[in-house]
């Protein structure tokens, strides 16, 4: 999985519109984890502004929805 991670990373700062696919949600949640993970290592994410449905969100992170949880509401 790095290795997806480390070409995922050279082609975003490439400026290009690259993407991970994965067949699961246990591979989604996996990747997830890991680029979130290297951003905040890099310094490209900043300070963790709260928690919201168990995870933390960083300033600078992009963040995509699967569906509509009208039920949520936002931390800003």
């Amino acid at each position: 999985m790095s290795a997806t991670i480390d070409r995922w990373f050279d082609a975003h700062r490439a400026g290009r519109a690259a993407v991970l696919l994965a067949g699961t949600n246990d591979t989604v949640d996996a990747l997830n984890r890991a680029v979130r993970d290297r951003l905040a290592l890099d310094q490209t994410t900043g300070a963790v502004l709260g928690v919201f449905g168990g995870r933390e969100y960083r300033t600078g992170e992009r963040v995509v929805l699967r569906r509509n949880a009208y039920h949520q509401h936002t931390i800003d």
